[in-house]
């Protein structure tokens, strides 16, 4: 599988990534977990996850972090092997109208999907949606914060 470099770091990831979102309502956990595998043992090393989602009974209702709790599960062992990039910043908030990319919420959602990704960092961290409440500044700051630690 060819690499591709991100950016002007030194990240590298496979030229194909797998998007995820479909483990919470489409796919089972086995069969996520086996996907994952097959995907490593082609080369395919990025991984596309989102800290919301679908329960997997389509009940309509939203459960934080499914898809993160499954491809944590299945990194074990493998993390070194692999590219995660995750969101903050999305919908799922008690009270929506809060800002999504203040410094308090960016930082609670990054410790919230090291959790579930059973892993002490992330490659790529994206902001899911825009946030008028919150000053691009801090937005900025929190984020330059979180690459240092």
């Amino acid at each position: 599988m060819d690499n591709r470099t991100v950016g002007a770091s030194a990240l590298k990831m496979s030229a194909i990534t797998l998007g995820t979102r479909a483990f919470a309502t489409e796919v089972s956990e086995e069969e996520a977990v086996r996907l994952i595998h097959r995907c490593l043992d082609l080369g395919i090393t990025s991984f596309d996850v989102v800290d919301e989602s679908q329960p997997a009974d389509n009940t309509g209702g939203k459960q934080r972090g499914r898809t993160e709790a499954i491809l944590g599960r299945a990194l074990r062992g493998r993390r070194e092997d692999s590219l995660i990039a995750t969101r903050g910043g999305g919908t799922l908030s008690p009270e929506p109208n809060l800002p999504r990319h203040s410094r308090a919420t960016l930082r609670e959602q990054v410790e919230e999907s090291l959790k579930r990704l059973q892993t002490d960092h992330l490659d790529l961290f994206l902001l899911h949606y825009p946030d008028p409440l919150t000053p691009l500044a801090e937005s900025l700051e929190v984020l330059a914060s979180l690459i240092d630690q």
